[in-house]
């Protein structure tokens, strides 16, 4: 089963930095709707470096659509049959009912605008979680709408019953540039101790998403219990790197001394002891503090590489 990422391209999206190719370090595969997409072109040429702007977002998703990361939804499924398909509609109703209550009346030109965006947005994403619904219910895959967060104005929690869990989680994630080499991307997601990290991520979020936190809690505990892992792993790496370099310096000529002397066994366990060290360290790894966190902490490192 495939962990799915459910987005919309939207107008924020296209002026955001955000990229498709930072979700993708959490979802195996991303799905898109579009919508009218000359409509999206010509609102974004209107304003300026608009136009840069747009190219740039259809061109990663032409990039990613060839190396099958991304796709977009199809827009003649059949769904009349779904039983999930009244919830579905009720999502796009929401939206409706948000465009129908936009005004300009009172408001300055930047308010309006701001305002423009963040509707777009959240329809956006009443949008994704529609789409969501119904693609769970004709598939083994599990999809997952991407929520940005919560806008101006509105009361995210109203609109969508679901865990900010993920949608905070994923804010921590570095920034990426969709100038990256796919190739590098898939080899960091094929890696198995990326993957392993992943799934322990993964699991983290399932179990504190069953639990009322709020935004700013999760964040609290993100940022606590990354800390913790990060300061318990320098220590150990610390450590480890003292050991060892200890090691090379007094047994190399007792390895050396060793081979001459044809004593590969003694040679042999002294190799062997520096391979221990190394794993000591991989143990104490398994039992620290915010370990869940791991798969972020080997992001932000690689970012900064």
């Amino acid at each position: 089963m495939e962990t799915i990422g459910v987005t919309r391209i939207e107008p924020w999206f296209v002026f955001d930095d955000d990229t498709l190719v930072k979700d993708l370090f959490y979802f195996d595969k991303l799905m898109y709707s579009l919508g009218d997409k000359a409509s999206l072109e010509n609102l974004c040429n209107s304003f300026p470096y608009g136009a840069d702007k747009f190219k740039e977002k259809m061109e990663e998703i032409e990039k990613l659509e060839k190396a099958g990361l991304i796709s977009e939804i199809p827009k003649d499924e059949k769904y009349e049959h779904v039983p999930s398909i009244k919830e579905a509609l009720k999502h796009k109703v929401e939206a409706l009912d948000m465009v129908r209550k936009f005004t300009t009346k009172e408001k300055s030109i930047e308010e309006v605008f701001l305002d423009f965006l963040e509707r777009f947005r959240i329809i956006g994403q009443l949008d994704a979680r529609s789409e969501s619904i119904l693609l769970n219910s004709v598939s083994q895959n599990s999809y997952t709408p991407i929520i940005r967060g919560n806008y101006r104005n509105f009361s995210e929690k109203a609109i969508y019953p679901h865990s900010p869990v993920l949608s905070v989680l994923i804010k921590k994630f570095p920034l990426v540039s969709n100038k990256i080499e796919l190739e590098d991307l898939i080899a960091f997601k094929n890696d198995p101790d990326s993957q392993l990290k992943l799934f322990r991520l993964k699991e983290w979020v399932l179990e504190i998403s069953k639990k009322d936190y709020t935004e700013k809690e999760i964040e609290q505990k993100i940022d606590y219990l990354l800390q913790e892992y990060t300061k318990q792993l320098e220590l150990h790496k610390l450590k480890y790197s003292v050991g060892a370099v200890e090691s090379i310096v007094t047994v190399s000529l007792e390895v050396l001394e060793n081979i001459v002397k044809l004593n590969f066994s003694k040679a042999a366990k002294v190799l062997f002891d520096l391979k221990k060290q190394e794993l000591t360290l991989m143990e104490a790894e398994q039992k620290m503090t915010g370990r869940e966190l791991a798969y972020l902490y080997k992001l932000k490192n690689r970012s900064s590489s």
